[in-house]
């Protein structure tokens, strides 16, 4: 996303995220509506496991969100 930034296409907010506190701050800074997803080498298809939570907008729902996919992960 970077490179693609730098060469002046537009890209998405985004940030990556650690802690089930990180993801509630993230939700707060980017405002709207954000997606939780898996970044993990070991998982190749994060749809295989439900890596992928969408329509988040609250700071406990994100919370609450990164607990899950911990879980699925």
């Amino acid at each position: 996303l970077a490179l693609l930034a730098a060469a002046g296409v537009p890209v998405v907010a985004h940030r990556q995220v650690e802690t089930a506190a990180e993801a509630a701050e993230a939700v707060a800074a980017l405002g709207g509506e954000i997606a939780l997803k898996v970044a993990s080498p070991d998982i190749a298809h994060k749809s295989d496991i439900g890596g992928v939570l969408l329509g988040l907008r609250e700071p406990a729902a994100a919370q609450a969100a990164f607990e899950t996919l911990l879980v699925r992960a």
